[in-house]
């Protein structure tokens, strides 16, 4: 919705899990993480106000961005393919439960 210079706008992050690079974990069962964000138009550029979340990364890209450290970062590498086989078994466990 739009009123003047602010909006609101929902979205459903589809969470497969987290990871910081050491480990990966599952979400709870609860899979899709619903936020309202509040948009303020600034010199005709929309902009999100509120509510701060944390960065939400697509599979694919965490996965391009890990690889490369598993030959970078020899005495990580098992624990980094264990993040991206992880990685790759929520994504197929997600497609599941969405067919």
């Amino acid at each position: 919705t739009i009123d003047g210079n602010k909006a609101s706008i929902p979205v459903d992050y589809k969470t497969i899990g987290s990871t910081d690079s050491f480990e990966f974990s599952e979400p709870s069962p609860k899979w899709i993480n619903p936020y309202t964000y509040e948009l303020i138009k600034k010199d005709g550029i929309w902009k999100i106000d509120s509510p701060i979340s944390a960065p939400h990364v697509h599979w694919k890209t965490a996965i391009v961005y890990l690889k490369p450290h598993i030959k970078d970062e020899h005495s990580r590498s098992q624990q980094l393919e264990l993040i991206i086989n992880n990685i790759l078994r929520a994504s197929e466990k997600l497609n599941k439960t969405q067919k």
